[in-house]
């Protein structure tokens, strides 16, 4: 029933719930079922200030690349990559923080892990050794903790509170997990 509807639906599911984090896992529908970018960029900003309102942090999951980052990831607050990279003869997963608005992260691609634990995220000791830690990300004094430490020191301390941000990777990245 277009972006309205999921726009609604997704409102009644955070109230119901009470939800303070919503995970929107295949937000590559979105991007197909907007008859226009101006119908996208509405959406988007629809469901930030929902998540405001509502108290709700969001992270919307897409099988976009890089290059593929399109409409959605303008018009969001932070845009992560993860990565499933051949290199010789072994796979590496990698994470990139592409954008963060209201504080600073560690740049460049990050290894990390899927393991029994959940996910660990290795920093490249070049992005992290002599650096002082970033200062915390605050709203209200609280930043939004991922549960990855290393991803939190990457973030600055966490996610905004009450923000939304675009997760995208291929097939078999992480994605799913990190939600």
């Amino acid at each position: 029933e277009g972006l309205d509807a999921v726009s609604t639906a997704i409102r009644r599911v955070v109230r119901e719930t009470g939800a303070s984090l919503l995970v929107v896992d295949g937000a590559t529908v979105i991007e197909d079922i907007a008859h226009s970018p101006l119908a996208l960029r509405r959406f988007a900003q629809q469901l930030h200030t929902q998540a405001a309102v509502l108290g709700a942090t969001t992270l919307l999951l897409t099988g976009h690349t890089r290059g593929e980052l399109g409409n959605l990831g303008a018009h969001v607050d932070g845009v992560i990559v993860l990565a499933n990279e051949r290199f010789d003869s072994r796979h590496v997963r990698q994470l990139e923080v592409l954008k963060l608005r209201g504080g600073p992260h560690v740049g460049g691609a990050h290894e990390f892990a899927i393991g029994e634990t959940g996910l660990t995220v290795h920093p490249r000791l070049e992005s992290v050794a002599g650096r002082r830690r970033p200062q915390e990300i605050t709203r209200e004094g609280v930043g939004l903790g991922t549960g990855v430490p290393a991803l939190d020191t990457m973030l600055g301390g966490g996610l905004l509170p009450y923000s939304s941000t675009l997760i995208m990777g291929t097939p078999g990245s992480g994605k799913t997990l990190l939600g």
